[in-house]
């Protein structure tokens, strides 16, 4: 039976039952002939004494099985007539959680702890040595807590951690259904060389825009002078071009046989007897002037 409870639960190390003096009797890798005698175990001696703990969550402890690290998560078990008869118990790997915290993206000094409502360490990422009282440590900033006085459900606040005094901006969320919550942490640096590479980021796109912007300001305005110097060449060749024929009585004319305009010099108009603005540039005005006699040659001609 608890073969196949634990095969539904493949992060815990083992389930398992102990009689009521504490020897492990049922569960995976419990060697036949090699007791293990769990009665010293702080959530054993929970249970034996109060038959109303319910389920404990005890504090990370070393596996005596395999020496693991784990945090014991157990049930009383009682005889029919309420007496203590042992407890029922798994272990679940500090490093699961570890594991768990590591794939979230908190930055080089980012930090995650799991802690009991007691501000036991369970499990922390990045884990530090097993010296430094990571598991199991009770320290705790005072910022915390002061804020966990009126016993929030999540707080924010920023302060020096008291494993590494790395000041970091915290967020402290407590889970609804155990005795246990999460504090996560983003260092300061962290967060400003973040904001230093965004606003380094955001300053060479700048740069970036106003060079081409600059450049393509310049483009414009050489394109719109040299287009400038090649109207005005163009305006006074015109000009001595129309001198010089106006000059000798020459008339000046240009007719675009698809839109029908016609553009005749001043010294044109007055050639065939017509004031500047009496008649006007399209060749329409000019062909209803034909003489009716000379339509059909007009015509021909035109063709």
């Amino acid at each position: 039976f608890l073969k196949l409870q634990q095969s539904h639960l493949p992060e815990i190390i083992g389930l398992r039952v102990t009689d009521e003096s504490g020897l492990v009797r049922y569960g995976e890798g419990v060697q036949s002939g090699t007791p293990v005698d769990l009665s010293d175990r702080e959530h054993f001696l929970l249970q034996r004494d109060n038959p109303q703990a319910g389920l404990v969550i005890a504090k990370p402890v070393k596996a005596r099985i395999n020496q693991e690290w784990v945090i014991p998560v157990s049930r009383r078990l009682n005889r029919p007539n309420g007496d203590f008869a042992g407890v029922a118990y798994v272990n679940i790997p500090v490093a699961y959680f570890v594991r768990k915290f590591s794939a979230l993206q908190l930055g080089s000094q980012g930090l995650v702890a799991l802690r009991s409502a007691a501000h036991i360490s369970m499990a922390r990422f990045p884990e530090a040595r097993e010296g430094g009282g990571v598991v199991g440590q009770f320290a705790i900033s005072d910022q915390l807590r002061s804020l966990l006085k009126d016993n929030p459900s999540s707080v924010a606040y920023v302060a020096p951690s008291p494993s590494d005094r790395i000041e970091r901006t915290f967020s402290y969320q407590k889970l609804t259904n155990y005795p246990l919550y999460v504090v996560v942490g983003l260092a300061t640096q962290d967060i400003l060389d973040e904001w230093r590479w965004d606003a380094a980021q955001t300053a060479g796109f700048v740069v970036l825009v106003g060079l081409t912007t600059i450049l393509f300001g310049w483009l414009v305005v050489r394109s719109w002078r040299r287009q400038l110097a090649i109207s005005d060449a163009l305006r006074e060749s015109e000009q001595r071009w129309s001198l010089a024929l106006e000059s000798g009585n020459f008339a000046v004319w240009d007719w675009d046989l698809q839109s029908g305009k016609i553009q005749l010099s001043k010294l044109g108009k007055r050639l065939f007897g017509f004031d500047e603005d009496e008649i006007g540039d399209h060749i329409a005005e000019w062909a209803a002037r034909c003489h009716p006699d000379d339509i059909e040659h007009f015509l021909a001609r035109m063709k």
